[in-house]
């Protein structure tokens, strides 16, 4: 996934001192926190410990201190095919933001399940923040998921490991 080799950059290039730690010794990686699910469409994950957790009937969104990075993991109502959602994902990010440039993901699995997946640089139309978002569909037995992670460009790059923990701990049932 993206952010695996982002992640590992924030944990081997540490350069914050800490008691016990050797100077320029990474820091240690980040914990998860509770589990947060929507067990209706068979969604659960473990935020990072000060990360907040928000639920509605069909989706989970988590974010980061100061929402510098915020995971939503979405199941919308008929959604079956990877490709038609990430399309509509991806025309619903055109028409929020003013988008710079898209590209193909890595195709890995997320969740253990076949994944489709676009990586976006765009900005708000708002408030012109520079932003890196991770469009992915992710097709189940019986129902698919959207999961999009945005990153603000300013963030501290300790966010990114944060954002793996909460990836890795993500599961969908369905």
């Amino acid at each position: 996934m993206l952010l695996v080799g982002a992640a590992a950059v924030a944990l081997v290039s540490g350069s914050e001192g800490g008691a016990g730690r050797e100077p320029g010794a990474p820091p240690p990686p980040p914990r998860a926190g509770r589990t947060a699910s929507v067990p209706a469409v068979g969604i659960s994950a473990r935020p990072p410990l000060g990360w907040s957790a928000s639920r509605s009937s069909r989706a989970l969104t988590m974010r980061s201190p100061g929402r510098a990075m915020a995971i939503a993991v979405v199941a919308p109502r008929g959604a079956t095919g990877n490709a038609r959602l990430l399309r509509s994902a991806a025309s619903e990010l055109r028409r929020r933001y003013r988008v710079e440039r898209a590209g193909p993901g890595d195709g890995q699995k997320l969740a253990g399940l076949p994944t489709s997946s676009i990586v976006v640089t765009a900005r708000s139309r708002r408030t012109r923040v520079r932003l890196r978002v991770l469009v992915a569909a992710v097709q189940g037995r019986r129902r698919a998921w959207l999961v999009e992670v945005f990153f603000s460009a300013g963030a501290p790059t300790a966010r990114l490991a944060e954002g793996q923990v909460a990836l890795n701990s993500l599961r969908l049932r369905g």
